[in-house]
Formats: C-alpha cells, sequence, structure tokens
C-alpha cells in the first residue's frame, strides 16, 4: 500500500504505461491502475490518488542512485517543509539507514517503511496527548503517524519546526564487517568534521537570533555547541539541572521514552504550548 504524499489517501492505484491493450483499458475502467501513455521517461510518475488526483512516485531512487541524486532527494523533501521562519531548528547526527524494498528514509519523507525513529518520537511529544510520553513501546505503531506523515509533517512546519542532519548519508554507509560501536562512532566523527563548514553555513541560513536549537545526540552536541552556542538559544543547556548531562539520546535502541521525555523537556524550558486539541488524531 502506497500513500499519497499530498492528501495521505490510501485510495492510489498503479501507473501503468505502454500499449492500451484491452487488459489495460478494462483495469483502469474498473479503477485498479490508471492508464500513463505509451512512454514513460527516468522520473514517470508510477502512483495515482483517485481521491485528490496526485501523481507521484513511490521508488524515487533505483538501487544504484549516485550520492548526488541522494543529496537532491534530501534537499527537495527538506525544502518542501521549510517553515519561512524557523522557530526551532532540530539538528540530527545523520539520516536513518536505508533498507531494502522501501523509499530511502529520512526526516522528511518516509511514508512506507517504519524506521523513521526521530520523526516517530518528535511527532508524538508534539502532537499527541502527554501521556504518550510516557510509554514504554513505539507508539508509532498505535496511532499510525508514518501512515500520515505528511499530514504531521505540515503540522510541523506551521509550528516552525525545522530538521536537518550533520551527515548527508546514512551511518550504515560507513559500517565495515565487525566493526566495533567505539570505531565506528570515530568515523562518524570524522565524516561530520568534514561537513562542519558547509552545515554551519546552512544553519546559519535557516536560523536567526530568536530560534532554538536542539541537539540530538551526543555528537552533534559536541561538534556543534561551541560554535553555535554564542549565537542562538540551546535547549539542551535545559537538561543539565535535571540529568546531569546536555545530551539528547538518539530515538531508537530502547532509547525512545527517555528521548521523548527529554525533548519534552527542551520544549518546556521555552514555554512551548503543546496541543490540547486533538481531534486530527485518525481513530484507528
Amino acid at each position: 500500500m502506497s500513500y499519497c504524499p499530498e492528501c495521505n489517501s490510501r485510495n492510489t492505484v498503479k501507473i501503468v504505461y505502454g500499449r492500451e491493450i484491452p487488459e489495460v483499458v478494462e483495469e483502469e475502467k474498473e479503477g485498479r491502475i490508471k492508464y500513463g501513455g505509451m512512454f514513460s521517461g527516468k522520473n514517470s510518475p508510477d502512483r495515482f490518488c483517485k481521491d485528490c488526483k496526485h501523481e507521484f512516485n513511490v521508488w524515487e531512487l533505483t538501487d544504484n542512485f549516485t550520492n548526488e541524486e541522494l543529496d537532491q532527494y534530501y534537499i527537495k523533501y527538506r525544502s518542501k517543509y521549510k517553515p519561512d521562519k524557523v522557530k526551532y531548528l532540530i539538528i540530527n547526527e545523520a539520516p536513518p539507514t536505508i533498507y531494502d524494498n522501501c523509499v530511502p528514509p529520512f526526516f522528511y519523507n518516509n511514508p512506507n517503511c517504519l524506521q523513521n525513529s526521530v520523526f516517530l518520537e518528535i511527532m508524538t511529544t508534539l502532537f499527541l496527548p502527554e501521556e504518550f510520553i510516557e510509554k514504554t513501546r513505539t507508539v508509532g505503531h498505535t496511532v499510525d503517524l508514518e501512515v500520515e506523515m505528511h499530514k504531521y509533517l505540515k503540522m510541523f512546519k506551521e509550528k516552525g519546526f525545522f530538521e536537518i542532519d550533520i551527515l548527508d548519508f546514512p551511518v550504515s554507509f560507513l559500517e565495515t564487517r565487525n566493526i566495533t560501536p567505539s570505531k565506528l562512532e570515530k568515523k562518524v566523527i570524522i565524516e561530520m568534521q568534514k561537513t562542519l563548514k558547509s552545515k554551519l553555513l546552512q544553519i546559519n541560513k535557516v536560523a536567526d537570533k530568536d530560534t532554538i536549537i536542539i541537539f540530538v545526540k551526543k555528537t552533534t552536541y559536541n561538534l556543534l555547541y561551541s560554535e553555535l552556542s554564542t549565537k542562538y538559544r540551546i535547549a539542551n543547556d535545559c537538561l543539565v539541572e535535571e540529568y546531569g548531562k546536555p545530551y539528547l539520546p538518539g530515538a531508537s535502541g530502547g532509547h525512545q521514552k527517555v528521548f521523548r521525555q527529554k525533548f519534552r523537556k527542551c520544549l518546556e524550558s521555552f514555554d512551548y504550548q503543546f496541543e490540547t486539541d486533538f481531534s486530527y488524531l485518525r481513530k484507528v
């Protein structure tokens, strides 16, 4: 099942190209497919939403995509959801792992697989009732946040939130056979340091003196805190008093509940007004 990125509808069908043979005509008449014409190009859409009539690609990148194509993919979706004024800038270490048979997942586009943990836990904290913050299990499986990803991203944008990653590729790209966690972290830090200059330019371009910055993961905090703390307000500072350290953990590997608690604490320290009307929640 593929969900429409415009209206979140499940009522989508495959777009078929080629000769308009009787079987194709009959399937389109029955609403099981949409005929797209004789020829398809490299970027021709492969899904059609029967509700809002939007055509889109589920598989935007082929298995042999280049780093440049991956960069453009990230830029496309991140730009789509950038608010005019960034009130809260979430800086994460890297996009999530790319799994077989799914759209390359990252914060701003991952409607068809369940590996976008940062997205799930942030949206849970912002847009679900407070009792979900204390739940131990992954709440995304309960409320279907991934299914309605684009609805929540639009709300995220309206609230002035924006997310960027320091690395432009998943950490898994740096993994080798039998690599230890400590050695992998060292490799990650080296790669993050290589991007520091360009990422600082990106941050300074989207943020202003009133922007509140939230660092996700210790590596991100250690790399950027000294560079940004003199120019922007850092939400992680509030964590020291209650937790002893300013680090916000990754949102996976059993840290989901702690992530939600600390993320909420960061926002509360700046008097963020959390939702009280949850009429937008889809009944499941």
